[in-house]
């Protein structure tokens, strides 16, 4: 039973031409994101193929201005609905991940948190796990505040230290991640590649003061 489910999800990730979907009538289409694209091609987990609906299309009404959820099976046919009404309502409609938060793919690792200069301010955009896209993450409010772990870099070391710090929460306007989330934090985070010796196999760890 899991190997059919696997193989139905790999069927759907090769019909994707050039990152673009067609719906069943081929008249309409849904450019997938690079990002989305990268970790659908990922294997199922154990939850995804267990849970009925592990899947939601989220997009706003043109009519009332509220947010709106549809479940689905699979995001081939959450894809479907995109391509054939959602998108067509919204153009910033999006593909959400119930069941399994998604680490940013290896090609991107490193690049978040981005910062990009608009009209004189600075935006900050993050990898958000469960939308699988770059995301703004705004303030909750009211204000609420958590302590974790985040890399800092030290002179003295020529490398990055996890140290404490208290958090302020954030979350996406879009699917309700936060910052809260371990694969939040890190997939937006400083990515540092360890050289080895040859001959070593296993890494020592790094004792902390």
């Amino acid at each position: 039973m899991y190997a059919w489910f696997q193989n139905r999800h790999r069927r759907g990730t090769k019909a994707l031409a050039e990152g673009v979907y067609l719906s069943k009538d081929t008249k309409y289409s849904w450019h997938v994101p690079a990002t989305v694209q990268l970790c659908l091609e990922l294997p199922l987990t154990t939850g995804q193929m267990n849970n009925r609906l592990a899947w939601y299309v989220t997009w706003v009404s043109p009519r009332t201005g509220a947010r709106l959820k549809k479940y689905f099976m699979s995001p081939w046919v959450g894809m479907e609905f995109l391509a054939t009404k959602a998108a067509r309502a919204d153009s910033h409609a999006a593909l959400v991940s119930r069941q399994r938060p998604y680490d940013v793919p290896a090609r991107y690792r490193g690049k978040f948190p981005y910062r990009q200069e608009y009209k004189g301010r600075t935006r900050t955009w993050y990898w958000c796990p469960l939308c699988m896209q770059p995301r703004r993450f705004r303030a909750v409010q009211p204000q609420q505040e958590f302590y974790a772990e985040v890399k800092v870099w030290s002179d003295e070391k020529k490398r990055y230290i996890p140290k404490e710090r208290k958090l302020r929460l954030l979350e996406c306007h879009y699917c309700g991640c936060t910052n809260h989330n371990a694969v939040w934090r890190r997939s937006n985070q400083p990515w540092e590649i360890r050289k080895f010796k040859r001959g070593v196999r296993r890494a020592r760890r790094r004792r902390r003061r």
